[in-house]
């Protein structure tokens, strides 16, 4: 169960998802951490439940403590990546490219995935992983 200064953070969150253009990045204070909000419609993929496309350009890369990616589906899909994480991935999965595409979406058979080349990469640890965000 969620105390409720998590609640409120999260609802402060998802606000400014669906206030914010699509496709444009935010950035937001949340227990003191620089955080880049980026949000994306549904892609109405049939492959997929829900999914979205998302990009990190190098000089996003290195300036936040926190991502936050949501695609707008019925409710918010979120997923959440500290700094550390971000770079991680980004340098396992997506080497060599300047602006790192990420395609996340809930496969019809309910994986949380990254869809690239053809390849899904799970990425269920980062689904709803608002504990990034803690004080």
């Amino acid at each position: 169960m969620f105390s409720k200064g998590k609640m409120q953070n999260i609802s402060g969150i998802i606000d400014r998802i669906y206030s914010g253009e699509d496709g444009r990045s935010q950035e937001i204070i949340v227990n003191g951490r620089r955080v880049l909000l980026k949000s994306d419609q549904n892609a109405h993929d049939k492959r997929f439940i829900f999914s979205g496309v998302f990009t990190v350009n190098e000089s996003e890369k290195n300036d936040y403590d926190a991502y936050i990616f949501c695609v707008k589906a019925k409710l918010p899909e979120v997923f959440i990546f500290s700094g550390e994480q971000l770079l991680s991935y980004i340098s396992r999965y997506k080497q060599n490219r300047r602006v790192s595409a990420l395609y996340f979406g809930r496969t019809k058979e309910g994986s949380l995935v990254d869809y690239k080349d053809n390849k899904e990469i799970d990425v269920s640890k980062f689904y709803n992983n608002w504990s990034i965000l803690q004080a």
